[in-house]
């Protein structure tokens, strides 16, 4: 089973949802753009791979200017997430 998680990247707030292979939303949250933001999505990788132990993990979100570039960078560069080949596409 895979876990897909998409950003829709905002300057402020950006909406994301986890969703698995068989379209099951998982979780749908507004955080803020930038680190805690960031590590939140990150913690929620982790719990849902430790429930679940996905095959594949895609994080998803479009290229908007600056805005996409913190969070995808913070994403691509952990360790954890690193670990598990988790693939980042902007």
């Amino acid at each position: 089973m895979r876990l897909f998680v998409a950003i829709d990247v905002s300057s402020e707030k950006p909406d994301v949802c986890f969703l698995d292979s068989h379209d099951t939303v998982l979780k749908e949250i507004c955080l803020s753009n930038d680190v805690n933001g960031a590590n939140a999505i990150k913690e929620d990788v982790l719990h849902f791979h430790q429930l679940y132990n996905y095959k594949k993990i895609v994080i998803g979100m479009e290229s908007t200017s600056v805005y996409s570039f913190h969070p995808s960078m913070f994403l691509t560069e952990d360790k954890d997430l690193r670990a598990l080949d988790v693939e980042v596409v902007v």
